[in-house]
């Protein structure tokens, strides 16, 4: 596939995506997060990353008050730089401030000592346009995601990467690319799948 064509996959999978209701987005989110918190990959996690939705993501803004009664450890991208891609993770809080990045996405204000290494996180929950049954991912064409995660390439890491989607983001089949990161598993409103 090339990038024209994937280009038009993207923009085809978002307006889908964008005719889910405001009621259907809010029965989505609530069994996602329904079914993530009874799942042994929460359970087992204490260092959670999620993402503050836009464009019709799944909402998870409601997992962020559960994380903090059940004792996790909250963290958000922050994109450190738009021309090179690049996005770390710092911790947030409910006091915490927030502003808005480069894309007009809220990310909590930090300091450089603040910022976590992959490494340290136990799971990753990542928005997506649109995944397959392979673990494989389209994103929103940055490769903020794939750039950070490279070190879970090496297979070495304990670190859980979770795709979050609407079951209409599901394509037959996407063609990875050498430094995409593959999916360990994907969540949506009908199930929670391990690749």
């Amino acid at each position: 596939m090339n990038s024209q064509q994937q280009s038009t996959l993207r923009q085809s999978i978002r307006d889908k995506r964008s005719l889910i209701s405001k009621q259907e987005q809010q029965q989505h989110s609530e069994s996602i997060i329904h079914q993530l918190i009874h799942s042994r990959v929460y359970q087992n996690s204490y260092d959670i990353a999620l993402y503050l939705c836009t464009d019709g993501e799944v909402d998870l803004n409601s997992l962020i008050s559960i994380l903090f009664q059940d004792n996790k450890k909250v963290y958000l991208p922050i994109i450190l730089s738009a021309q090179k891609g690049i996005m770390k993770f710092a911790p947030y809080h409910h006091e915490k401030l927030l502003e808005k990045n480069c894309f007009g996405i809220l990310e909590p204000l930090y300091e450089d000592k603040d910022l976590v290494a992959i490494e340290q996180l136990d799971l990753i929950l990542a928005p997506l346009v649109g995944f397959d049954e392979s673990g494989n991912r389209i994103g929103m064409g940055g490769g903020y995601y794939d750039r950070a995660l490279q070190n879970l390439k090496t297979g070495a890491l304990k670190t859980q990467f979770i795709g979050v989607a609407h079951e209409l983001q599901k394509v037959e089949k996407l063609q990875a690319r050498k430094w995409d990161i593959p999916l360990h598993g994907i969540i949506t409103e009908e199930r929670f799948s391990y690749f």
